[in-house]
């Protein structure tokens, strides 16, 4: 049996000591009422004698449980949130970006900046470059010697552009 499975087993059963095996609840509430002095011992029925009240599981919180040990809001909140539990404050997911989180994963700038204008936006931190026709000459020919001398487009730019400094230096 695999780890799953066990999970499974431990969460959905319940150890019966006057089986020696693994019941459902509605199993073991059957065989308590049909005899209820061979279940005296039973954790699960002592435990449902606990006339305690109970209250939330989430740390801090003194609310009365709901479902699943929790109170209304933080079953609301696990349930809507697939399960998952946020422990810290979220920030922009845009890189380099410091700002608290607002909407769907962006600050407040960027989230305005991403609903204005969808097309422009990027939210990688890279430039959003528009080029005209002699531009982009340039860049395919910087793309072009980048792939024959195995550099980054970036790295190459910055050696035409030394180079283009240079020139320049020595003809002035």
């Amino acid at each position: 049996m695999n780890n799953t499975q066990e999970k499974w087993l431990d969460k959905h059963t319940i150890a019966c000591g006057r089986f020696s095996a693994r019941l459902t609840p509605q199993a073991c509430a059957r065989y308590a009422a049909d005899d209820p002095d061979a279940c005296k011992g039973c954790a699960r029925l002592t435990a449902a004698a606990d006339d305690t009240p109970k209250v939330c599981s989430d740390e801090g919180c003194e609310k009365p449980h709901y479902a699943r040990g929790y109170c209304r809001m933080h079953y609301a909140r696990r349930r809507y949130a697939g399960g998952k539990v946020r422990t810290a404050p979220r920030g922009c997911q845009v890189a380099g970006c410091q700002e608290p989180h607002c909407a769907k994963g962006y600050c407040k700038a960027h989230y305005q900046r991403l609903v204005s204008y969808p097309r422009k936006a990027k939210t990688d931190g890279s430039l959003n470059l528009k080029f005209s026709g002699k531009e982009r000459a340039l860049l395919e020919r910087l793309t072009r010697m980048a792939a024959a001398n195995g550099n980054s487009i970036e790295a190459e730019a910055k050696i035409y552009i030394t180079a283009c400094l240079d020139y320049y230096e020595e003809r002035t």
